[in-house]
C-alpha cells in the first residue's frame, strides 16, 4: 500500500470554483489520500458546499475565523496525518495523475520535494508553464532549489508540489500564520532549505486560474505592500545569516526585484481615506530610500538589465517614478516591447 498523502486546501469565498477543485482531488488515480479543507471565515456559500463534502470519509472540513491562507495551511497541516503533504488553492484544480506522478518521481529519486509544471488559465486561454531547471538539471539540492527557483526565477508557488512531512518539523508556524499575504514565499523557502533533494516532473499537471477578481493577488489590500516587503526582507536576512556561494549574487537580485515589486503594488492601490493616503506615501518614501541605498554592484549584470535597475533609480531620484509607471501602465503591449528594446 502506498503512503498517505494529505491534500490541504485553504478556502475563502470560493463557492464558484470550490466544487471543481474538490472533485479534481477526489478523482486522483492515487488512492491513499485525505483531503483537508480549511474554511477561512467565508461569507458566501462555501460552508454549504463543504457541509456536503464533509460526509465523505476522506474529507475533513475545518472552520476558522478569517485569518488568511497562511494560517489556513498551517491549521490544515496540524490536522493532517499524511506522510506526504500537498497544497491546492480553491480557485484551481489538478490533473487526475498529478499526485501519483509527483509521488513516483519523488520515490524513484529518494527526494524530499517533487514539483511539476502547470497551466496558467486566463479566461478561455491556457498557457503551459514548466518549472525552471535547477542549475540546468531536473534535480538538485534544496539549497540549489532556493537559488534557482526562488531567488532567480521568483517561483513561489506551494501548490504544484509534494513534500515529505518531516520537512515541516521545525517550521515556525506562528511566523507563517502572522502573514496574510505572500507567506508562500517564506513557507517554500523554509521547506526547500530543509530539503536534501528536490526533483522536477516535466509535465504540466496543475491548473492555475487567474481570473478571480476577488483573489488576494488581483485585489491587493492596503496592507499588501508592507506584508510583501516583510516577506522579502525576512528571506533576504535568512540568506545573509546562512550564506552559500550558490546564491552570492542572486540573493541581491531577489531583494531588489522585491523592492520594485512592492512599489508596483503601491501604484495599484487607491487609498480610501486621507489617513490611508498619508500612510501609503510614508511607506513609498521608505521603500524608495531602500532602493536608492541599494548596492547595485552586488547584483548580476543580467538582472540589472532585466529590472532596468539604473533607470528605476534615476526615475526615483528625479521624482518621476510615479508618472513613468502611470504612463507605462497605459501603454499597450506592442509599444511596451519597443520601449524594452530601447532601454
Amino acid at each position: 500500500m502506498n503512503p498517505l498523502i494529505s491534500v490541504i486546501i485553504p478556502a475563502y469565498n470560493a463557492e464558484k470554483s470550490l466544487e471543481r477543485c474538490l472533485d479534481s482531488v477526489l478523482a486522483q488515480d492515487y488512492e491513499e489520500i485525505e483531503l483537508l479543507v480549511v474554511n477561512d471565515g467565508s461569507t458566501d456559500g462555501t460552508r454549504d458546499i463543504l457541509t456536503r463534502y464533509a460526509k465523505l470519509p476522506t474529507v475533513t472540513c475545518i472552520e476558522q475565523e478569517n485569518s488568511g491562507p497562511g494560517k489556513s495551511r498551517c491549521v490544515g497541516f496540524q490536522a493532517s496525518r499524511g506522510d506526504f503533504i500537498s497544497f491546492v488553492d480553491a480557485d484551481d484544480y489538478i490533473a487526475p495523475n498529478m499526485l501519483s506522478s509527483l509521488y513516483e518521481r519523488l520515490k524513484a529519486a529518494e527526494a524530499d520535494v517533487a514539483s511539476c509544471g502547470w497551466y496558467r488559465i486566463v479566461g478561455d486561454e491556457i498557457y503551459p508553464r514548466m518549472m525552471p531547471a535547477i542549475n540546468g538539471a531536473s534535480s538538485g539540492t534544496g539549497i540549489e532549489a532556493v537559488d534557482w527557483i526562488i531567488l532567480r526565477e521568483k517561483q513561489f508557488a506551494l501548490w504544484n508540489k509534494l513534500f515529505r512531512r518531516n520537512l515541516f518539523q521545525s517550521i515556525d508556524f506562528d511566523e507563517i500564520s502572522s502573514f496574510r499575504m505572500g507567506e508562500d514565499v517564506l513557507f517554500l523557502f523554509s521547506l526547500f532549505f530543509r530539503a536534501e533533494k528536490v526533483v522536477l516532473v516535466d509535465k504540466a499537471l496543475y491548473f492555475y486560474v487567474t481570473d478571480n477578481p476577488q483573489s488576494l493577488t488581483n485585489a491587493p489590500s492596503p496592507n499588501a505592500p508592507r506584508e510583501r516587503l516583510r516577506i522579502f526582507e525576512r528571506v533576504f536576512q535568512c540568506c545573509l545569516a546562512q550564506p552559500h556561494e550558490v546564491w552570492k549574487h542572486s540573493l541581491y537580485d531577489f531583494y531588489f526585484d522585491g523592492l520594485m515589486y512592492v512599489l508596483r503594488i503601491c501604484m495599484k492601490l487607491r487609498p480610501s481615506s486621507k489617513e490611508e493616503e498619508r500612510e501609503l506615501r510614508l511607506f513609498l518614501d521608505e521603500t524608495k530610500k531602500k532602493i536608492l541605498s541599494f548596492p547595485l554592484g552586488h547584483m548580476t549584470k543580467e538582472q540589472r538589465a532585466k529590472t532596468r535597475a539604473h533607470l528605476n533609480v534615476f526615475l526615483i531620484k528625479a521624482g518621476l517614478f510615479e508618472k513613468a509607471y502611470a504612463l507605462w501602465d497605459k501603454t499597450g503591449p506592442f509599444f511596451r516591447r519597443i520601449i524594452k528594446k530601447m532601454i
